[in-house]
């Protein structure tokens, strides 16, 4: 003969704690959805233009500069083509373009910050990663100014009809830490909707989809009515437990 074991405050205890983490872990996915909701619209209505606009700027110098290298090669060797001058002068007014930018980019999310409904609060650093500071520092403050000086004279040179000597051309045939910085200021740029919301996003979604259902199982606690007369060791020690 089998009977249900009287220990049954055990299993209601197992149930009630279940179900109250299960509570407790869909309260605060809800909550970091509200979140989420909060971040997602403070970066929509007043960082994602800033932040795309510089980070595409980027790239366009970074491509151009790809183009700009090969042109500076070509030019030690021949004149340059009216295609080649105006490939070279657009990644010059690019990056005048991108300097002003630059230098522009703090004060404009300053000014979103004052705009938004939330103040301050909910804002990103997209700066915030790795050494992205430094690179923006480096780039705003130094390497753009430099390429453009360069260009002026490159193309001063390359539109008077002159071929390069290979110091001339120096500048734009080793650019591959200026392209690296651009690249990785760009993915800066990025990284917070990339790496941040959108990782947050997925957490969220996982968490949700795993969530344990109250409807979890587990065996009622039985015993043969024999062990139960000849053993009160065991039943003391099941009960313990």
């Amino acid at each position: 003969m089998d009977f249900v074991d009287a220990g049954t405050s055990w299993t209601k205890a197992v149930s009630k704690l279940f179900t109250n983490l299960h509570e407790l872990m869909h309260g605060h996915i809800d909550d970091s959805f509200a979140l989420l909701d909060i971040l997602d619209d403070v970066y929509r209505h007043h960082v994602d233009y800033l932040a795309l606009a510089l980070s595409t700027l980027l790239q366009e110098c970074d491509s151009l500069t790809a183009e700009v290298h090969i042109i500076a090669i070509n030019a030690q060797t021949r004149q340059t083509t009216t295609e080649e001058d105006d490939r070279t002068e657009l990644l010059r007014d690019k990056l005048s373009y991108l300097d002003r930018m630059m230098d522009d980019f703090d004060r404009l999310l300053e000014g979103e910050a004052g705009k938004s409904s939330r103040g301050r609060h909910y804002f990103p650093n997209p700066l915030n990663a790795e050494y992205c500071k430094l690179v923006f520092r480096d780039l705003a403050q130094r390497e753009v100014r430099e390429k453009v000086q360069a260009l002026d004279t490159f193309i001063y040179y390359i539109k008077n009809g002159q071929i390069l000597t290979s110091e001339d051309a120096a500048d734009f045939t080793d650019v591959t830490e200026f392209r690296y910085d651009l690249a990785y200021l760009s993915w800066c740029m990025q990284s917070y909707e990339d790496d941040a919301l959108d990782v947050f996003r997925s957490g969220l979604i996982d968490s949700e989809s795993s969530t344990p259902s109250t409807d979890f199982d587990y065996e009622i606690p039985s015993s043969s009515l024999l062990n139960f007369n000849r053993d009160d060791d065991l039943l003391a020690s099941t009960s313990s437990r």
